[in-house]
């Protein structure tokens, strides 16, 4: 998981990963109602609850436990180091929409051992990735303090927020980088696309000990799930067991035909089985030595 997280482009530190470096389409896929944060975390979030630590956010995007994609969309695998083309990559295998973030034109300048990065909005939500820094550092937007820099929970896309078209945004690094990666979000593409995931996500689920759920397929292909595949799941199609498959290099993914279909997943944890049955062996051996004991007595 810490290695995907990497790839998307989240923070991550030792081993958890947190939403921090989130952008919509990593809350799409993995379902993200809400978020936690002393500023806002993205666009498509409002404030719901607020106190001395920090806000509760929730957004507007509902995604769903998994979508239907088409096998090939996995052919050629995901291998980049930009964390943008690969959600753009993401996207596009759950809706078939391409390059939902586009980059950002901008300009570098250095001096005094900082980075300026500044460009001329369009109006687009902005968001910026640094591939690599030679330290601890601080990031501030317009001179307003974002966030730190170049730690493992830091080594992220940071949100840059959304401008009035025409407006100068000026990004400020307390260090000196190389490059930055500045992206755009296409508000325009993105709905698009959430139009289209209403056709092939996972619907009507439920989770009463199980999860389960509809879903109708256009053709042959995989339910892409955001369940981590660490071992546990057990997965019925319509009934049938099924065996699953690795996708991304982390998720669960099911095998289906085209047309419609329920899925049912039920979790154990591993070793559970197998404790029962050691558990069980022992408690008979337990009692067979006490019924020899008491022959003997007798």
């Amino acid at each position: 998981m810490n290695s995907w997280a990497h790839e998307a482009g989240l923070g991550q530190g030792w081993i958890w990963c947190s939403d921090y470096g989130s952008t919509p389409v990593t809350d799409l896929f993995l379902d993200i109602r809400y978020a936690v944060s002393e500023d806002l975390p993205g666009p498509f979030y409002r404030r719901v609850f607020e106190n001395d630590l920090g806000s509760l956010y929730e957004t507007s995007v509902s995604g769903s436990l998994g979508y239907f994609v088409k096998t090939d969309s996995f052919a050629d695998g995901v291998e980049t180091e930009d964390p943008f083309a690969y959600q753009n990559a993401l996207f596009n295998m759950m809706t078939g929409i391409s390059d939902v973030f586009t980059p950002q034109t901008c300009d570098l300048f250095f001096g005094d051992g900082e980075t300026l990065v500044e460009t001329v909005s369009t109006g687009s939500p902005l968001f910026v990735y640094f591939p690599a820094g030679n330290g601890n550092a601080s990031l501030y937007v317009n001179d307003a303090y974002r966030s730190g820099l170049f730690t493992g929970e830091t080594d992220c896309i940071h949100y840059v927020g959304a401008f009035p078209a025409g407006d100068t945004v000026q990004i400020r690094v307390t260090d000196m980088i190389e490059s930055c990666i500045l992206c755009q979000l296409d508000t325009n593409r993105f709905a698009d696309g959430l139009t289209e995931l209403c056709e092939v996500s996972l619907s009507d689920v439920k989770n009463n000990g199980s999860v389960s759920g509809t879903v109708t397929c256009a053709a042959d292909g995989e339910i892409l799930t955001s369940i981590p595949d660490g071992g546990g799941w057990r997965v019925w199609v319509d009934g049938r067991r099924v065996q699953t498959v690795r996708a991304l290099g982390t998720f669960i993914s099911i095998p289906v035909s085209q047309g419609d279909h329920t899925i049912t997943m039920k979790y154990s944890p591993p070793g559970t089985v197998t404790g029962a049955v050691v558990s069980s062996a022992a408690l008979i051996t337990l009692i067979a030595i006490k019924v020899v004991k008491k022959k003997k007595v007798y």
